[in-house]
């Protein structure tokens, strides 16, 4: 070997063949490290789409500077409601970061998201562990709002017989939007339950109709009722 290395340094006489097999060598090299650049950068590339995907997903695709910053600093919590909280058929809708009142002596910081099936704040790995709660739009019965220091906003959301409240809410369009879709999936949650209930009143009604039914037909079997007589309050059950 280091007979080798002295040929190679003109040492000693190298011999066509040895060259060549030396160029060979230090092209495979070359060839290798640019191999592994090439896949570092791709790699590089897939990450920086993947982070692009989910800052839109949150943020929208016109996501301003203060997003992006926004993203970077609530990642890790993004990525922890993707992989274990979110539902395989639910949609994020939009997401806000937020500072979360749960109690006058507990603050905890972390993003307040919207989905297709629910509102959920959700935190993880920003200085409070890991918390998870989620609202229902359907007992959601109202938001108001209220100023927060300087180009900030409060959120009140009135959730059953409670009041939850979010803060250190950024007064931008992002939040606008935000305001506009949980109010929207608010009024829609009502609609439905709205529908449910009048169909569960017709039906209700409908069982009571057969049930009448049933027992005029028992009394005119029985003889207690003639025929015209069955048919008269027949007519009247059909009627109401």
């Amino acid at each position: 070997m280091l007979s080798f290395f002295k040929k190679l340094l003109g040492q000693e006489y190298v011999s066509p063949e040895e060259k060549e097999q030396a160029l060979l060598i230090k092209e495979e090299k070359r060839q290798q490290r640019e191999a592994e650049y090439q896949i570092a950068q791709q790699q590089k590339t897939e990450k920086q789409d993947a982070d692009m995907q989910l800052m839109e997903k949150y943020f929208g695709k016109s996501a301003g500077f203060f997003n992006r910053v926004g993203f970077s600093l609530y990642k890790s919590t993004i990525i922890h409601f993707e992989k274990y909280i979110k539902s395989p058929d639910e949609e994020v809708l939009i997401a806000i970061p937020t500072e979360y009142d749960k109690t006058k002596k507990r603050e905890i910081n972390g993003m307040l998201i919207a989905t297709s099936h629910r509102l959920i704040f959700v935190t993880s790995g920003i200085g409070h562990g890991e918390f998870t709660e989620a609202f229902d739009y359907r007992k959601m019965n109202g938001i108001s709002l209220a100023p927060d220091g300087f180009a900030q906003k409060e959120l009140l959301i009135d959730y059953g017989l409670t009041r939850k409240i979010f803060d250190d809410i950024a007064n931008d369009d992002q939040f606008k939007q935000f305001l506009n879709v949980v109010r929207s999936k608010m009024n829609e949650s009502k609609q439905v339950t709205g529908i449910s209930k009048a169909k569960n009143k017709a039906a209700t009604r409908s069982d009571d109709k057969y049930e009448m039914l049933a027992q005029i037909a028992k009394l005119r079997d029985q003889g207690v009722l003639t025929e015209e007589e069955f048919e008269i309050e027949k007519q009247k059950i059909l009627n109401s």
